[in-house]
């Protein structure tokens, strides 16, 4: 019994054992396991914070390529990136356990301002005062109304072909340009009486001659234009557009309000500017043949059938002259509206870009912050050069064209208008065709100078923000920026010739220059040989031809020994003495 007793409490102590230790072993594996479960909680937020730091240029599958490579000297060639704009949403940096969104001091991605995001689109008053303004462009290429109204490509709203549309415009500049030159180099007076010009005097030639420039450069805009359509020559350049037409955010241009605000004011003033000359050309030009008609009217000479036939000619050309002056003044100013404004579309993106380079210069933010406000602008840079590299592909050769003729017509023009004998009215119309030709040279040239120095002016920020410490990656596509900001010019070319600088710009100036100056010396000298031919008397002249030849004769018996001017001599004494 009491080795029973004895068994039992054995047996009940070792079960109290092996429950303790039971126990011990649930708790310690329990520990374990909250254990486990803190490192791999440290060691996934170590991992999300590298991620943040390092892989900071992965954006939603988006990566920012390298910066440079190409040594093309054509703009934006010189680096290549997988995207062509920089992502539209916002990065949340996870810390430890808690999340950490960029402060609304700092851009998010596309470069709006938390409390001017401009989500939102223009008001309806601004896009009604603009929306007529884009009706209007839509003449010179029914392809750019396409293009807004996003139909298929040849196709509009009516119905019927926009393309037969414009090429019916590109055949008519294209017999008016032959016209214009036809009437510059014949001169068959029946020929030209079809042509309604007769008359080869002055100022019907001077005018000609300024119709034949510009119609040999609108045929070449209207031909860039037709070709718009194919996909090298798309009109890819209108999308920003749509912001101010109301299509589109101008958050998703890259724009805040601010900034759409100031580009919308710019625009505007330039429509209402350029919409203003375009019809006053065309008001200057039909009085200006009005009076030729009248003039032609009452002065022809012939028979009645002959001045009636060369009348009716003269009045179908003075109403073709005055339509197709108001659809070239229009493809010249619409044009360069477009051009100015897109100008300053990339201005002041580029601006904004600069101005987030000094935010993280002057200004205190955490290290995620500079991170992410680096990265933007790494992104924000490279679209837009990528941009003007596409946009460029149209402008390169609309640029090319109207610097090679506008120059052509100042020279031209200022010829006449200054050393040539003219009525006072054609005087004033060569010098104001001279100065709308220097005017658009110059608009040209001051926007795509101002915009190319823009997409320059991050080059010194950059180098001091390349002392700073960022993740090793992130350090490479900085140097890279550095690089093409201060390697071939971010801008506008005139084909592959030159590039749009104020360099360019002052060489031109210069050119222009030298040759109003050597035009100057050539009609003074002109006047003064012919100033003293005038006042040479036949007698005077008779004694200048025989002393030439007398002195010729000397020579000429110097070098052989003989006398033959003795003989000569003798012979015309002979020969007078004969007369008398």
């Amino acid at each position: 019994m009491v080795e029973s007793a004895t068994t039992n409490k054995n047996k009940q102590q070792n079960l109290q054992t092996s429950q303790i230790v039971s126990v011990d072993l649930t708790n310690n594996c329990n520990s374990s396991i909250v254990a486990i479960g803190l490192i791999f909680s440290q060691l996934t937020t170590i991992m999300i914070e590298r991620n943040n730091k390092v892989d900071i240029v992965k954006n939603d599958g988006i990566r920012l390529g390298p910066l440079s490579g190409s040594h093309n000297n054509r703009p934006g060639s010189s680096f290549r990136t997988n995207s062509t704009s920089p992502p539209l949403v916002s990065r949340k940096f996870v810390g430890k356990t808690i999340e950490t969104t960029i402060n609304s001091t700092v851009l998010d991605n596309s470069g709006l301002d938390s409390t001017a995001s401009g989500h939102s689109m223009l008001d309806s008053q601004r896009i009604k005062q603009m929306k007529p303004y884009f009706k209007y462009s839509s003449i010179i290429s029914g392809a750019i109304d396409d293009f807004f109204e996003g139909h298929v490509c040849g196709k509009s709203r009516s119905g019927r072909s926009t393309i037969f549309f414009d090429r019916i415009l590109l055949y008519f500049a294209y017999i008016f340009c032959c016209r214009n030159l036809l009437l510059a180099f014949v001169e068959d007076l029946e020929f030209r009486g079809w042509l309604g010009e007769t008359e080869r005097a002055r100022p019907q030639r001077q005018m000609v001659m300024i119709f034949t420039i510009w119609s040999i450069f609108i045929s070449i805009v209207f031909r860039h234009y037709s070709r718009a359509m194919n996909t090298k020559y798309k009109l890819s350049w209108l999308e920003p557009f749509d912001v101010l037409r109301g299509e589109q955010t101008p958050h998703s241009s890259g724009l805040s309000l601010e900034m759409t605000h100031s580009w919308y004011n710019f625009t505007l003033y330039m429509w209402r500017l350029y919409f203003l000359c375009s019809h006053g050309a065309t008001l200057m030009v039909t009085v200006f043949f009005m009076g030729v008609v009248r003039h032609r009217w009452n002065s022809f000479d012939g028979s009645s059938s002959e001045k009636m036939w060369f009348n009716v000619m003269s009045c179908i050309w003075a109403i073709i002259n005055v339509a197709w002056t108001y659809i070239a003044s229009t493809h010249a100013y619409v044009s360069f509206v477009y051009f100015n404004s897109l100008c300053y579309y990339f201005r002041i993106r580029f601006d904004k870009v600069n101005q987030d380079i000094e935010t993280i210069i002057t200004q205190r933010l955490k290290a995620n912050e500079r991170v992410a406000m680096l990265h933007h602008i790494l992104v924000e840079h490279n679209s837009l050069c990528l941009k003007v590299s596409e946009y460029n592909r149209f402008w390169a050769r609309y640029l090319m064209s109207a610097y090679f003729f506008l120059i052509a017509v100042i020279c031209f023009t200022m010829f006449q208008a200054f050393f040539t004998t003219n009525f006072v009215y054609i005087r004033l119309i060569m010098l104001i065709f001279a100065l709308i030709s220097g005017f658009f040279i110059t608009r040209i040239s001051v926007s795509a100078a101002i915009m190319s120095n823009m997409a320059h002016v991050p080059y010194r920020r950059l180098i001091r923000l390349s002392f700073e410490k960022y993740p090793v990656e992130l350090q490479i596509q900085l140097r890279m920026l550095i690089q093409r900001t201060s390697g071939p010019t971010i801008g506008f070319y005139c084909l592959d010739v030159f590039e749009i600088t104020y360099t360019t710009y002052a060489s031109i100036l210069a050119a222009l220059g030298q040759n109003f100056l050597l035009i100057v010396d050539f009609v003074r000298s002109y006047a003064e040989v012919g100033k003293d031919y005038s006042e040479l008397d036949i007698s005077d002249l008779n004694f200048l031809t025989e002393s030439m030849f007398n002195s010729t004769l000397d020579v000429i018996d110097e070098m052989t020994g003989t006398h033959i001017s003795e003989q000569l001599k003798n012979t015309s004494l002979l020969m007078n003495m004969v007369n008398t």
